[in-house]
């Protein structure tokens, strides 16, 4: 005699394919190993040594590529930084900076990536003192604390500079 099966309930061949499909798809179900990370943690390095430097047609800016997160992880996804300056402030707590340049990077995908970064401030005037900063921000639009500042005076020609 065979056993009757009531109305709703499953064969007892047909779930087995199922709990092997659902046991197999389990390691892969996250996407990411390991635990999350908080957003605080994701954000670039501070940059520590910003330079201002004194040309013959403007101000050069220096300053080393963050390659790690606040956390110390690597750090593949950075886009770029934001260059602020400060005309005319007589202390660094005293300055209002103003964003002059955003720079995103192109060198993300290759192998040698450019490690000092460059920027050259072009718009100044003969003997007016600059404060610099700069930041980082990832794609993903996290951002970095404020950078040391640098400060520069310009007089038309190479001239001393100092970073705070």
């Amino acid at each position: 005699m065979i056993p009757r099966r009531r109305a709703g309930q499953a064969r007892p061949g047909r779930l087995w394919p199922a709990a092997v499909v659902a046991i197999c798809a389990l390691p892969w179900a996250c996407g990411n190993k390991g635990n999350p990370r908080p957003p605080e943690f994701v954000r670039p390095q501070r940059i520590e040594d910003l330079a201002a430097t004194p040309s013959r047609t403007g101000i050069r800016l220096s300053w080393t590529r963050p390659t790690k997160t606040v956390d110390g992880n690597d750090m593949p996804d950075l886009d770029g930084f934001v260059v602020s300056r400060a005309t005319g402030a007589t202390s660094v707590e005293s300055a209002h900076f103003e964003t002059i340049a955003t720079i995103h990077l192109d060198d993300r995908e290759r192998f040698a990536k450019v490690h000092r970064m460059t920027y050259d401030d072009l718009r100044v005037t003969p003997g007016e003192t600059y404060l610099y900063r700069v930041v980082a921000f990832t794609l993903d639009g996290y951002v970095g604390g404020p950078s040391r500042v640098a400060r520069a005076q310009w007089s038309g020609a190479a001239r001393e500079a100092a970073s705070e």
